[in-house]
């Protein structure tokens, strides 16, 4: 008789963030509402970051102005900001495990890594046990 098994068919989203941060544990699943959220705090962050694009390329001087830096290119603080951000929208959508602390902390490229995967894991159908790619 064919059957459905919850268990065998997601395989559980085990986080080890070792030797960068002292974590290890199981992401719960996230619900279809945390989902949501991820997806419409995604869309207005990178709404957000084309708007300051747009003004800055507005504010710019077109003569070639004595500026210090461009306007396109952001400051140490608000690099720390968008990070921050990231790290509090993707531990949220994980139920806090891991931590946005703990993600904020996690250099550059792990972090990018690990968004990726969570990304991955939660937004793709295929991201399952088999990946759809069983023989029947």
């Amino acid at each position: 008789m064919a059957g459905f098994d919850a268990g065998a068919a997601v395989e559980p989203l085990h986080c080890k963030l070792k030797p960068f941060a002292d974590f290890e544990a199981d992401i719960p699943e996230p619900s279809s509402v945390q989902v949501q959220q991820f997806l419409n705090d995604q869309r207005r962050e990178l709404e957000e970051i084309r708007k300051r694009i747009e003004e800055a390329a507005a504010s710019e001087d077109p003569g070639g102005g004595d500026a210090k830096a461009s306007p396109k290119d952001p400051t140490a603080a608000q690099v720390k900001k968008d990070r921050r951000r990231g790290a509090e929208m993707y531990s949220a959508v994980c139920s806090g495990t891991p931590p946005a602390e703990i993600l904020e902390q996690l250099p550059h490229r792990v972090f990018a890594a690990f968004a990726n995967w969570i990304s991955e894991e939660f937004l793709n159908p295929e991201a399952v046990t088999g990946a759809g790619n069983g023989q029947g």
